[in-house]
Parts: C-alpha cells; structure tokens; sequence
C-alpha cells in the first residue's frame, strides 16, 4: 500500500466520523483494494466519497489518463466506471453494482490498467 492510499483511506475515516454512513462499508471496500496484488503500483486519488484508481502519479494525468472511478451511492450500491485515455474515442463504461459485488468487479477493471 503506497502513501496516496493511506491519504485516501485517512479521508474515508474523517467522513465516516463526520456522519456519512454510507461511507463506511465504501471504506473497508477501499482497504481490501488497497491491499490486492491488481492494486499494486496504482495511485488512490479520492473527490469527496470518489476514489479514482490511476496507473498514474500525478495531476492531471490521474484524470485524463485511462482510470477506475468508483463512487459508493447512499442505498448501498457501488457505481464503477472505466474510463478511457482522454481523446482515445471509446465510451465510458459504467457498473452499478451491490457492494458485495464490487471488489471482484474492480480488481478486474484496475488489473487491465
């Protein structure tokens, strides 16, 4: 695990104090992925609840470079997208998922990465 997941999960813990609910299964979703091999080398950048999963280290390439953008919605689903290259020409994908599918889901999408 490299610092920008420690900064995305510390973030996760002060809204989870703050009151938001749904933030807290999102943040044992993120520390799973944190910890998985298809997670390796990847940087965390979170907006908010939004945690965005980079090949790259630093703006703006985060967003205009290909990346997994997952956002934790508040009646306890996950919505995904896979986002490509910027000017690349293919749409984004997007999943909505149930939490309990998510993590297999997202280890699939950030492993192609």
């Amino acid at each position: 695990m490299n610092e920008s997941w420690i900064r995305a999960l510390t973030l996760y813990d002060g809204l989870v104090e703050a009151g938001w609910k749904h933030i807290l299964p999102f943040r044992e979703l993120a520390r799973a992925l944190s910890t998985s091999k298809e997670a390796s080398g990847l940087t965390a950048v979170t907006s908010h609840e939004t945690l965005i999963l980079s090949p790259y280290t630093r703006y703006p390439d985060w967003f205009e470079g290909r990346h997994v953008r997952v956002h934790p919605m508040t009646d306890g689903t996950i919505r995904i997208d896979r986002k490509p290259q910027q000017f690349d020409g293919n749409p984004t994908q997007t999943w909505t998922v149930p939490l309990q599918e998510a993590e297999a889901l997202i280890r699939s999408l950030i492993a192609e990465l």
